[in-house]
């Protein structure tokens, strides 16, 4: 209990901070392995706002929202893509029996980019209305489809970026599957994020560390107690905000220790300017995204 509080006094502490910066946006949508659904929450009242439940057994390692606000989720057995406005489906892609789907992100240019693990892997580039255009078959060289990969992406040369779990290497194939380089990150990657700079930012898993690397080389690396009060636990995915602060999912699903915030805004200087507390009746989170104000009202979810 005296660490939620601590947590809450944190918010208060440097909330501040993150309001002198380009505006960031106040609402998340969320999701976790583990967790029994998908939920948008206000990030200064902590109240959730929308919910979308997931069926028993499935595990939401991915969530993302369209221009027009229709929300992204990869549930292990597929991915759909729903209209929050009314829970209604638009579309759904189920993975073989034999695969599993973690991998589902909205394109920048349009369409949508799936992934599931399997024997052999594949990517799927899907257009704006769910049909795939595209199939690239891989072989990750890992037996064990849950310990194969979570998200993979599409970095700005065209080309994927997939972290490799169970052998802690992050890949990067080209459009035909044929493998261009790999970094060795240790740990069990879970994600990678591309900034503008090219700097590729990884999160470890149960490395309990978020690292940075620039043409393939380490150059900064963000350690389990590195952040003031706060532990690391298995870091999941990382996402950048407007304001370009950091989000981080803190997965508590190997730990004992479940006190730990759910999910950890970081600024420049890894100070931490806003932190979801945990013991909400929340659920656990591995998947963040930023949602605007404009797109919540456009479906209703705020008046």
């Amino acid at each position: 209990m005296k660490r939620v509080l601590l947590y809450g006094l944190i918010c208060l502490i440097f909330f501040p901070l993150a309001t002198k910066a380009k505006s960031s946006s106040r609402y998340l949508l969320i999701g976790g392995s583990g967790n029994n659904q998908v939920s948008i929450i206000d990030k200064t009242t902590l109240k959730e706002l929308w919910s979308y439940p997931l069926e028993a057994g499935t595990e939401c390692n991915s969530v993302d929202v369209t221009a027009s606000g229709e929300i992204l989720i990869a549930y292990r057995g597929g991915a759909r893509l729903v209209n929050p406005e009314n829970n209604t489906v638009v579309w759904d892609i189920k993975a073989p029996r034999t695969n599993e789907l973690s991998s589902a992100s909205v394109l920048p240019g349009g369409g949508f980019l799936l992934a599931w693990s399997g024997h052999p892997a594949e990517i799927m580039e899907l257009d704006d209305t769910g049909k795939i255009r595209k199939t690239i078959p891989f072989d990750t060289g890992i037996d064990h489809l849950h310990s194969q990969f979570r998200q993979v992406i599409k970095n700005r040369k065209g080309n994927y970026l997939i972290p490799l779990m169970g052998k802690g290497l992050l890949v990067e194939i080209d459009g035909n599957g044929k493998q261009l380089s790999s970094v060795e990150t240790g740990g069990n990657p879970f994600s990678a994020l591309e900034l503008k700079d090219g700097t590729i930012v990884v999160p470890c898993g149960d490395a309990h560390v978020v690292k940075q690397y620039r043409k393939g080389k380490e150059i900064r690396c963000l350690n389990q107690n590195d952040i003031e009060d706060i532990s690391l636990l298995f870091v999941a995915e990382v996402a950048m905000c407007r304001n370009g602060n950091l989000l981080i999912c803190n997965w508590s699903g190997h730990e004992a220790d479940k006190d730990q915030p759910l999910v950890i805004e970081l600024d420049a200087e890894n100070r931490p300017v806003w932190v979801l507390p945990s013991g909400r009746g929340i659920g656990s989170v591995s998947t963040v995204k930023e949602l605007t104000e404009k797109i919540l009202k456009q479906k209703n979810i705020l008046h």
